[in-house]
């Protein structure tokens, strides 16, 4: 009758997967910083030590060291129904590791719901549907965001085909160029 799960020790017993972090939910309240509510991005460099910044640390580092000598440099962010946190988890990871130094790209590849691009007012720039498509360079898409401290590539002109071109050649080229030009490569993804 149990509709969740009660414990971390559950979640690695019952899907034998360990466990990289807990999130916890925060409200708007707790966002605000200095009499200013951030949205949790922002929150993450604001307030590095905070419970939230601490688990997306962790997060980090514990997807690091799924292969210390050889670290993942494309994290795909996705989920399995809308609304569940995966631009946030996905920004917030990105905007940790830029904090940390790193050279980072965040992709909006969620092509129908472009809340990243949103997020980051890109909305109508050209992104990652032009570049596929061929219309635009890498040069004219990415543009960096100098409040994060990070690169993105906005989603771009609307698709009535997103899966095709997510899993097109293009894109599989874009990303090796993309492995060689940043230290990390974050993507938030449509829910599967």
């Amino acid at each position: 009758l149990n509709g969740g799960f009660a414990t971390s020790r559950q979640i690695e017993d019952m899907l034998e997967l360990p466990l990289l972090t807990l999130i916890n939910a925060m409200e708007k309240e707790d966002q605000t910083v200095k009499g200013r509510t951030l949205e949790m991005p922002h929150y993450v460099a604001a307030m590095p030590l905070s419970r939230f910044s601490e688990a997306i640390r962790a997060l980090r580092s514990g997807i690091k060291m799924t292969d210390v000598d050889n670290p993942p440099k494309v994290i795909l962010v996705t989920s399995t129904m809308p609304g569940e946190g995966k631009t946030t988890v996905a920004m917030s990871l990105a905007v940790s590791a830029s904090t940390a130094g790193l050279k980072v790209l965040m992709i909006d590849a969620d092509l129908r719901h472009t809340s990243a691009s949103r997020f980051f007012g890109l909305v109508k720039s050209p992104g990652l549907v032009d570049l596929l498509l061929g219309s635009v360079t890498m040069k004219d898409a990415i543009i960096y965001n100098e409040d994060a401290k990070l690169w993105v590539l906005p989603a771009g002109t609307k698709t009535r085909n997103p899966a095709d071109l997510i899993g097109s050649d293009r894109m599989k080229s874009f990303m090796e160029a993309s492995k060689e030009s940043f230290d990390l490569v974050e993507i938030g993804r449509a829910h599967v």
